[in-house]
């Protein structure tokens, strides 16, 4: 876990990531990368997002991936500033019991 933090505020975000090895080698998988909502566009995702990359590339990662809900317009933005593109579309459907 990386955690970023501001001598006025403490705490003010961090990233829950992991390795999972693949056929193509090992990939970073970041599962949860979360910023204070008053700190945003201060680039406190941006350092969280780089320190992630060094960590991945320093454990030998070859890729890094994120799901990113399609609803969730300002984290696809984020990542989409910060050099990730579109690699996969993943379904889902809602459970209603009786049916």
């Amino acid at each position: 876990m990386l955690v970023a933090e501001s001598d006025d505020e403490g705490i003010v975000g961090f990233a829950r990531l992991s390795l999972e090895e693949k056929v193509w080698g090992t990939s970073c998988e970041v599962h949860t990368l979360v910023v204070e909502e008053a700190t945003r566009s201060a680039g406190v995702g941006g350092r969280l997002i780089g320190a992630a990359e060094s960590w991945a590339l320093a454990e030998g990662a070859k890729g890094i991936r994120v799901n990113v809900l399609l609803q969730n317009a300002g984290a696809r933005a984020f990542y989409e500033r910060e050099g990730y593109l579109p690699i996969a579309l993943r379904y889902g459907k809602p459970l209603t019991p009786g049916k």
